[in-house]
Parts: C-alpha cells; structure tokens; sequence
C-alpha cells in the first residue's frame, strides 16, 4: 500500500456550524495565507445560494477558496463535483491530490458535514494500474478524531452520501477538488 498526501494542517472549526468554514481555512492556510475563520464563514455566506439550506453550501465555499481575497486559486481552480459516481469520484479525489496537490473538500453524512481528503492510500500494480484502498479525511469537529482513514468502499456507501438539504444539491454527492 502507498500513500499520497497533500500536506494540509486540521483547523478546528470555532463553532457547531463552522465546518465548511474550518475547512475553507485548511484550504488557503495550505497555501500559506493567513485567514481567520470568522471572516471566511461571513464571506461564504455572500457567497451561498441556498443559506436556507445550508450554513456553507458548495458554491458559498467555492466561492470562498477561489476568491481574489486570499489569492490562493486561480478563480475556477476549485470546482464543484455533483454529479460523478463511484470510480470517478475516487478518480477525481486522487487526481486531484497526485495531480495538483490540493485536497478535497467533501461534504459527508447526507450534507451534514464538512470534511477535508488530504491523503489517499492505493496500490499500484506492475502495469502501472492504480487500485484506490480509502482516504484519509481531516475532520474540523474538536470531539473527532484528528484524522481518519476511510476504505473507499465505505466512503461511497456511506460517508459521501447523498445531500439531502435544498434543491440544487439534492440527492448528489458533493465534493470541491482541484481540475
């Protein structure tokens, strides 16, 4: 088994709705622009879609990390993921890792939550095949554990769930990663 990482330090979200925030902040602190948590969570509010919905939704935080104000994307360099399945999920996180070096922002627990993918563990065969064993995500919730590895079966059955909040996202599984 190997491992691939993109270095990211766990930022722990400040209060219970924090999560897309906290992991906003892991994204451009990576990049290494100070930014404060308080501030990131008012920006994606200005830029959510459905704040009904959610307290951080996707383009609330794709909005955040490509912005002019932390200059840590180019604007358009995180994308929204809504409508892959299975293998090109676990393709996109890993690309998005081996090929850019930057993690991935998913929303798990049925919409619930917000979690950073930074590492994700794979065999690769003689033939230069690539077989996706789990990934790792950092969880911004102070009682969770720092890190947790997730094999990849589990992680599309049950943790990258279907959204069950609004109506852009409804029923999609939803992950912001790096093209």
């Amino acid at each position: 088994m190997q491992v691939i990482e993109a270095q990211t330090e766990r930022v722990l979200q400040l209060t219970g709705y924090y999560c897309g925030a906290a992991c906003s902040q892991m994204l451009i602190q990576r990049m290494g622009i100070a930014s404060d948590q308080n501030g990131i969570y008012d920006l994606i509010q200005e830029n959510n879609v459905e704040s009904h919905a959610f307290y951080s939704d996707p383009k609330g935080i794709s909005g955040v990390v490509n912005s002019d104000c932390f200059d840590a994307f180019t604007a358009g360099d995180i994308t929204i993921f809504d409508n892959l399945e299975g293998t090109d999920i676990v393709d996109q996180l890993f690309d998005s890792i081996f090929d850019e070096g930057t993690p991935s922002v998913c929303l798990v627990n049925s919409g619930n939550h917000w979690v950073v993918s930074h590492k994700v563990a794979y065999n690769l065969t003689d033939e230069r095949d690539v077989t996706i064993l789990g990934v790792f995500l950092l969880d911004p919730e102070p009682s969770a554990s720092p890190e947790i590895y997730v094999p990849i079966d589990q992680f599309l059955a049950t943790v990258l769930s279907p959204n069950t909040f609004g109506q852009e996202w409804l029923g999609k599984r939803i992950f912001l990663s790096a093209v």
